[in-house]
């Protein structure tokens, strides 16, 4: 069994943190890499986790063909009833996850009378050290394309993120053009560059330039295309366009910091404030495009992260079909500390998940990129 032992000298905030009863038991972060998380932000917080029955994998039914049952009739016609295969089974693995922290009861905070509201302190910091470790890593795995095939057989998966669940074409204008994610037969267990599963192919175009001839344009016309709506819904079924839809643009830095310099150029209420639309209140988080939030991925222009992608990707996406289908009930579940019996004094903090994100529908959603 490897070494548990961690040297003193390491641990800097066993000297530091809450030691000094002079100073406020508080702290300010210096140490998050992005301005936020949207794995957290937009995926978690909308209620997209749904609890499932624990399985050896999650599963989920397509409908990917037609009858074409109604005709024309005329008196005392025979019945011709047709009946053909409709149904597809989508699936995907569960993936585990445990994000933990360390503590030796030998430390100062844990000694000594009346330190009980250091030593809450103390496991504060460390526990939003987790929660945060554990939201950033989901955002790397959301906004990147896992190596092939992630299925366990060249180890442990990981969860499907955007690039594989919406796939990229280098056709210019729009279509439903979404190709199998590089390295992979299928996407979600479904071969979509066949002609009988064509209907679970997400848009695509290409563009060059955030202006009303290009890259907008084409936005407006993915936005149009992608709405798909039940005709006449018959329970179970599930159409995005039913229910009250929820869309966010990502991008690229570069396209929304363009979009910014286009809304300066094309708004007359700029006013004073020449940063209105490109920096100030009313941009900090967010633009708008059409009435869907658009926000940039840091991640896409930063050479450091698996997320990185030098073709400056944008997506619409659809948020009523990403789901994150929990393993029961095993999602940032937290246990008791753990005495390690090779390190007596030490005790290990552990969080738990085992989930898996699908997406039922990626013709609800487009991604663009720049030309080809």
């Amino acid at each position: 069994m490897p070494s548990t032992h961690i040297g003193t000298e390491t641990i800097l905030d066993i000297a530091t943190a809450y030691i000094d009863d002079n100073m406020p038991k508080t702290w300010y972060d210096a140490a998050r890499t992005n301005t936020k998380s949207i794995f957290a932000a937009y995926i978690l917080q909308k209620s997209r986790i749904k609890q499932r029955t624990p399985s050896e994998k999650y599963t989920f039914n397509l409908k990917v063909g037609k009858n074409h049952g109604t005709r024309a009739t005329g008196f005392f016609d025979t019945l011709a009833p047709p009946r053909t295969d409709l149904a597809k089974k989508g699936e995907v693995n569960w993936t585990w996850q445990d994000s933990s922290f360390v503590i030796d009861i030998r430390e100062p905070c844990w000694n000594g009378q009346g330190k009980e509201l250091e030593q809450f302190s103390y496991l504060e910091m460390q526990q939003q050290d987790l929660i945060d470790g554990f939201f950033e890593q989901n955002d790397e795995w959301f906004l990147s394309l896992a190596a092939g095939p992630n299925d366990g057989t060249e180890g442990h998966p990981v969860p499907f993120g955007l690039p594989y669940i919406l796939t990229p074409s280098t056709t210019a204008t729009f279509g439903f053009n979404g190709e199998l994610p590089s390295g992979y037969s299928s996407k979600f267990g479904v071969d979509s560059s066949l002609e009988k599963y064509k209907g679970y192919r997400n848009g695509t175009f290409t563009f060059g330039a955030i202006s009303d001839t290009d890259g907008l344009l084409q936005m407006e016309k993915a936005n149009k295309k992608c709405n798909f709506k039940s005709y006449k819904k018959v329970s179970p079924e599930t159409e995005p366009g039913e229910a009250e839809t929820d869309y966010l643009i990502i991008s690229h830095e570069d396209w929304y910091f363009e979009y910014s310099k286009y809304l300066k150029t094309h708004n007359d209420n700029t006013g004073k404030d020449g940063g209105k639309y490109s920096s100030g209140r009313l941009a900090m988080d967010s633009h708008n495009f059409q009435g869907v939030e658009w926000i940039y991925a840091e991640q896409f222009s930063d050479e450091d992260s698996t997320a990185y992608d030098t073709t400056k990707p944008m997506y619409g996406v659809n948020l009523t079909t990403i789901e994150v289908n929990t393993y029961g009930d095993w999602w940032m579940k937290k246990k008791k500390p753990v005495m390690q019996s090779d390190a007596p004094n030490t005790a290990v903090i552990v969080m738990d998940s085992g989930f898996a994100v699908s997406s039922p529908s990626v013709r609800a959603s487009w991604r663009a990129r720049v030309n080809a």
